[in-house]
């Protein structure tokens, strides 16, 4: 849990309103291992069963990606769950989480990393259109839902706060 609060920021002010955060997110775990269960389970399916062949890397990748969200599911549920158990734990992880500092770090972080996926997506906008223009379509398509689902999101937030 060192440092790393891409999702984790919140605002419980004690351990019942963090261990049902906790819960809260337990479900979602459950639905990146389902997701990641599906991902695998196309992969396998498509190279036994289906007419239409993945090459071996596209294999490995959708392999991978669903083995990597089951795993990845599984090791979380497993960490909320001792958090859940012992109370030290769970104040200490509540505590951290909380904490200003890590809030602002995890704030700025968010916001570069956004900054540099969106300047990626338009780099490959420009220089994929070159050579593949689907992926050209592809890369403004993601723009879009992007800025719109900020749009969005920023809107019913200023409403909400």
């Amino acid at each position: 849990m060192r440092g790393f609060c891409l999702f984790e920021i919140t605002k419980a002010q004690n351990n019942a309103e963090y261990r049902k955060k906790l819960e809260n997110k337990n479900k979602y775990m459950w639905l990146v291992i389902v997701i990641g269960l599906i991902t695998a389970v196309i992969a396998f399916c498509t190279e036994f069963f289906s007419d239409r062949k993945l090459d071996d890397f596209m294999l490995g990748v959708y392999s991978g990606v669903g083995v990597g969200l089951v795993a990845a599911g599984a090791v979380m549920l497993i960490r909320n769950r001792r958090l859940l158990q012992d109370e030290t734990k769970l104040k200490e992880a509540r505590l951290k989480v909380t904490d200003e500092r890590n809030v602002e770090i995890a704030s700025k972080s968010i916001r570069i990393a956004t900054i540099t996926l969106v300047a990626a997506i338009y780099a490959v906008f420009l220089i994929g259109g070159f050579f593949y223009p689907v992926v050209s379509k592809f890369m403004v398509l993601l723009l879009l839902v992007f800025f719109l689902t900020y749009y969005i999101a920023h809107s019913i937030l200023e409403k909400r706060m």
